[in-house]
């Protein structure tokens, strides 16, 4: 089999569930032909931290043409989600074949595997009644997420119970949501004493959930396992290491993977495909249901990958700092490339590749990302290959359709392993992506440090926009010094208004918003706008008097504005102005301010009716200087204001 590209996407890198899945999925490629590509991708308009919804323009990445197969891990994402919603914001994967993890999704050319919850359940039930005596039992469900995976296995407790001729009592029912914090809040509100538990046994839906309800029913003067049994579900590390050590059911999530991973190189190497596989789960009895513990050698052998876990930790911290340390350093593309070598080696990586797109996209969290149709390789340091290449400062960038694949011609991806896909964006902004070649599984370590990346190849971005904006306005003033000439003035004045016209406002107003956004007045407007109604004006009274409108529009402007602002003319009936100091909640005077001029100058002029203009406006600060972009956002709120005028009329 040719070398495949097998994308792997979870919601959230450092979750217990999702390492395990991943570590399975590494192990059965770690010696195949295979490029691994994993990525979190967090969720469509996420709301979970300021600017974590910018992770999703990676899913939209990995739907690429060269991806040859698609693993999703869905259990999580359908925490918040439901499949039919999933499935609607992966509709670009229905081209591929892909298996979802946890979650069946009506998703064209999806598989699945999933946890049979039905046996388990039924085993522990039956241990619990037949060897502990339990006879009323209560359920901690996550229902509160609304979840499939809460509505399984709420079903296959009650399953269970009737099965083990136990009857369900829906008062004991306990509703969560996965979490420690709000188990513990449900838990407070409900029971004020041990008198008013009146069962013998909690099954819990987690097992964070499960250690909740210990620590709350110790707090009420109830010990577990003699006064009450407290059992959990998916093993975590900490289950093995609680006291007393939980009873909890595994849910095999390391064989999962290896599982998801071996269906899809069989079916790549032209095996079937099953739609559903089961998965078996198994019980781990411990002290928190009355047994002995049945893996007292796996709990020992716990304690002592925890304390190397910590002290892999302090390590990975140090690493953490070192490269905080360095990029204190880095301000431009070219000092990124030139400490790149000294910090993957840091972060244990062993290749990296920085894609860009053509032109930065400014992303609020309610749009949705389009994934834009040029990138181009920006830098790429491939120790395992020899290679180190910067491209930034190429005259001609050599661009690529990331739609195609998502790294072109000599790249990373041409060798085998496991990469993380990382998004590179700053606040709103996305700048493009990194693709990065570990070494080792360490996701939370890789979460931290391949933010800190992001974070300093866009400010570096920024920064050099601006140094290679502010070197070419320089070199523009020294010209214009030597050759103060007539032809140089009309090459940006607009001839019919006498402002300036696009060549000089894309200029100076760009030159103005550098150097007034890192100056003392900090922020300021762009404000965009054309006038209404010139057609109707041309057709009417003739493109003379057209004419004359778009002049008065313009002396309007002039009269309304200071000499030191930008004002100028960028096409037919379009105009656009840089207004240092200004903020939006100005604008609503602005307006008043021109519709009052547009009155007495219209008079002035001799015009048969009264101009009129729609603007719309957009804020500049230090971190937000792109004129362009800018223009676009004006654009869009002038689009708003023309809309509302519209309905006015009618």
């Amino acid at each position: 089999m040719n070398r495949k590209h097998i994308a792997v996407i979870v919601d959230r890198l450092h979750a217990e569930y999702t390492i395990q899945i991943i570590s399975g999925i590494h192990d059965f490629y770690k010696n195949k032909d295979v490029c691994l590509l994993v990525s979190q991708v967090n969720l469509p308009n996420s709301t979970r931290g300021y600017f974590d919804y910018q992770y999703w323009s990676i899913a939209k990445l990995l739907a690429a043409k060269s991806i040859d197969f698609a693993i999703f891990i869905s259990g999580s994402f359908c925490n918040f989600l439901s499949p039919e919603e999933l499935s609607k914001v992966l509709k670009d994967y229905e081209s591929k074949k892909t298996i979802s993890m946890g979650i069946e999704l009506p998703l064209k050319n999806s598989s699945y595997i999933k946890a049979d919850c039905k046996k388990v359940f039924n085993e522990l039930i039956k241990h619990l009644k037949e060897k502990h005596g339990c006879k009323n039992i209560a359920f901690v469900s996550a229902n509160l997420t609304k979840s499939v995976e809460s509505a399984e296995r709420e079903e296959a407790f009650k399953e269970a119970l009737k099965n083990n001729g136990l009857v369900f009592n829906p008062d004991f029912v306990i509703d969560s949501n996965f979490s420690v914090e709000v188990t513990r809040e449900v838990l407070e509100e409900r029971f004020r004493s041990k008198d008013d538990i009146k069962f013998d046994c909690v099954v819990s839906a987690n097992d964070l959930m499960a250690l909740a309800c210990i620590d709350f029913f110790h707090s009420l003067g109830l010990s577990v396992p003699q006064d009450l049994i407290v059992t959990g579900f998916d093993d975590a590390y900490i289950a093995k290491m609680s006291v007393p050590p939980l009873t909890t059911i595994n849910q095999e999530t390391y064989n999962q993977g290896w599982k998801a991973a071996e269906l899809a190189y069989n079916y790549l190497e032209g095996k079937e495909l099953p739609h559903y596989t089961p998965v078996d789960l198994s019980i781990r009895y411990r002290q928190s249901c009355g047994c002995e513990c049945q893996d007292e050698e796996n709990i020992s052998g716990s304690a002592q990958s925890i304390q190397m876990e910590y002290v892999d930790l302090t390590v990975r911290f140090s690493k953490v700092y070192r490269t905080l340390d360095i990029v204190q350093n880095i301000h431009t593309i070219d000092d990124i490339y030139n400490a790149l070598p000294t910090m993957i080696d840091i972060a244990d990586i062993r290749g990296i590749g920085i894609c860009l797109y053509d032109e930065p996209i400014t992303l609020s969290k309610e749009e949705e990302f389009e994934l834009p149709d040029k990138a181009y390789l920006t830098i790429l340091i491939d120790n395992d290959l020899n290679l180190s290449i910067n491209n930034y400062n190429k005259n001609q960038k050599d661009y690529f359709d990331p739609h195609e694949g998502i790294i072109p011609k000599i790249n990373l991806e041409n060798g085998n392993g496991t990469y993380i896909v990382q998004p590179i964006f700053y606040g709103q902004t996305n700048y493009g992506y990194m693709i990065c070649k570990i070494t080792k599984l360490s996701f939370y370590f890789y979460s931290v440090v391949l933010k800190v990346f992001a974070n300093t190849i866009s400010q570096a971005y920024d920064y050099s926009l601006k140094i290679n904006e502010n070197s070419m306005l320089t070199e523009l003033n020294d010209i214009l010094a030597h050759d103060n000439t007539t032809l140089a003035e009309i090459s940006r004045i607009d001839e019919l208004t006498k402002v300036y016209n696009r060549r000089g406002f894309l200029t100076e107003g760009q030159h103005k918003i550098t150097t007034t956004a890192l100056g003392k007045e900090g922020k300021g407007l762009v404000i965009f706008g054309d006038l209404d109604g010139l057609k109707t004006i041309n057709d009417t009274y003739g493109h003379e008097v057209g004419d004359l409108a778009i002049k008065t529009i313009a002396d309007v402007l002039k009269r309304c504005f200071r000499s030191s602002d930008i004002v100028a003319r960028l096409s037919g009936d379009e105009f656009a102005m840089v207004i240092p100091g200004m903020d939006l909640t100005q604008m609503p005077g602005i307006r008043a301010k021109i519709n009052k001029n547009c009155e007495i100058i219209s008079k002035e002029n001799n015009l048969p009716f009264v101009v009129s203009a729609s603007f719309g406006a957009a804020e500049y600060s230090e971190e937000n200087t792109l004129l362009k972009a800018l223009l676009a956002k004006a654009d869009s709120d002038l689009y708003t204001e023309k809309k509302q005028k519209h309905e006015k009329a009618k």
